[in-house]
């Protein structure tokens, strides 16, 4: 059962939606807090093909028919198209209504939240900036108090989900692997599937065997915090996925909107990541086990990162026949690009990205360059790319292009196009 006495949000969050501000559990002393039944003694890190027998006989299993292994993305779960009820009418403002919504493509999902040793990857690529307690207004003191527990300064987490980062990081780091962050809605359809559980294993209560929340002591004083992906694996979502619920808060692609439940689409719906605030789900080590529901809605600044933020990335789910038109490729300009023009169905306007097209309601990005090339501009509701001749470039010739003409240093295209080297 779940502790009575856990804080339901750490001091360190502002503008948690309908969180009540509590005292922090997050100190780098020893968390003294009441077990959770379980507690007692530290779980055995299972391996992620590892499957669950520690629920009850009367909480839901996870839907085999809804999510399956992904056998061309290693460490993805292929999520079937369907229908959800999206919300919980118990909980808190935020969650309300309760409400259909249908997710009309497959999709895929990371089996467990990105990892510090994946993340580092795209960091010493270049790609990614490293994890930090951040925010614009954060005060001297509370990095010092706080920065001790990114998981990212600690050389024995590497196999540990990756915290203190903000949206923009999450992004990056899935557009660095060819993904993206799931929408709101696909993730909690990851995490409770079809029979509108409370919890990503069921309707039983949070315990320690299910997830990493507040009031389990398990790690020694002075390291409190997260602990290993996929170690308990009687807290698997729908989907299959781990920690779903707990070890860290997860980003998705949407931004913040209260009243989104009552105004937004009920097929495919997205909220714009316009505005400051961005969307965590599912709970994390030094929040309350409540806030671990499938349906809990946490309002964090986008553009924060802090000691339980992460993320794991998701992708289109099947191959699909092309939806977008291409023009014919326009002949070349003098300096080899080629100019391809692209629409989305319907006339709809897409989304600029910096590697491709976004179309409304579509999860794949769009980029008919097979080289490289420019960023694509948005032109009215079309997407204009300046795509790299085919033939690269050799030495000095390489790099006189890199250093006299702005398109050729636009997003690293000189790394690529001349065998690696940067002028």
């Amino acid at each position: 059962m779940a502790s009575s006495v856990a804080p339901d949000v750490p001091d360190y969050v502002t503008g948690g939606g309908e969180a009540r501000r509590m005292p922090v559990l997050a100190t780098l002393g020893a968390i003294a807090l009441m077990l959770l039944p379980g507690c007692h003694k530290k779980k055995a890190h299972a391996a992620p093909a590892a499957s669950s027998s520690a629920t009850a006989a009367s909480v839901p299993k996870p839907a085999r028919s809804a999510a399956t292994p992904a056998p061309s993305r290693p460490g993805m779960l292929l999520v079937a198209a369907g229908t959800l009820t999206m919300g919980d009418d118990d909980g808190s403002k935020a969650e309300r209504p309760a409400h259909k919504v249908t997710i009309s493509k497959a999709f895929l999902i990371d089996d467990t939240e990105v990892t510090v040793d994946a993340y580092r990857k795209c960091v010493n690529a270049g790609k990614c900036s490293a994890p930090s307690v951040h925010r614009p207004d954060i005060s001297a003191a509370e990095v010092t108090k706080f920065a001790a527990m990114c998981n990212w300064t600690q050389p024995d987490r590497g196999s540990h989900p990756v915290n203190c980062v903000d949206r923009d990081q999450a992004a990056d780091y899935c557009e660095f692997v060819g993904k993206r962050l799931p929408t709101e809605a696909e993730w909690e359809y990851a995490a409770r599937g079809k029979d509108a559980r409370k919890y990503p294993w069921g309707n039983e209560k949070p315990g320690c065997d299910h997830a990493v929340v507040s009031g389990c002591k398990r790690a020694p004083a002075g390291k409190a915090g997260t602990e290993p992906v996929a170690s308990y694996p009687a807290g698997k979502a729908a989907s299959g996925a781990f920690d779903m619920a707990g070890n860290v808060w997860e980003w998705v692609a949407d931004g913040y909107d209260p009243t989104a439940y009552s105004s937004t689409p009920t097929t495919d719906p997205m909220v714009l990541a316009r505005g400051a605030y961005g969307v965590l789900r599912g709970g994390s080590w030094d929040f309350a086990p409540d806030r671990s529901r499938a349906t809990a809605r946490l309002k964090f600044a986008a553009n924060a990162g802090h000691v339980s933020t992460g993320f794991r990335c998701a992708a289109a789910g099947v191959a699909r026949k092309r939806s977008a038109r291409l023009s014919k490729p326009a002949a070349p300009n003098p300096d080899g690009f080629r100019i391809v023009r692209f629409r989305c169905p319907g006339g709809a306007k897409p989304q600029e990205l910096r590697t491709g097209c976004l179309c409304p309601g579509d999860n794949v990005i769009h980029n008919p360059c097979k080289i490289g090339g420019v960023a694509p501009k948005v032109d009215g509701n079309t997407c204009v790319f300046s795509c790299a001749p085919p033939t690269l470039i050799k030495g000095n010739d390489c790099l006189t292009k890199c250093n006299n003409e702005t398109a050729w240093r636009h997003t690293g295209q000189c790394q690529m196009m001349c065998n690696g080297s940067a002028p």
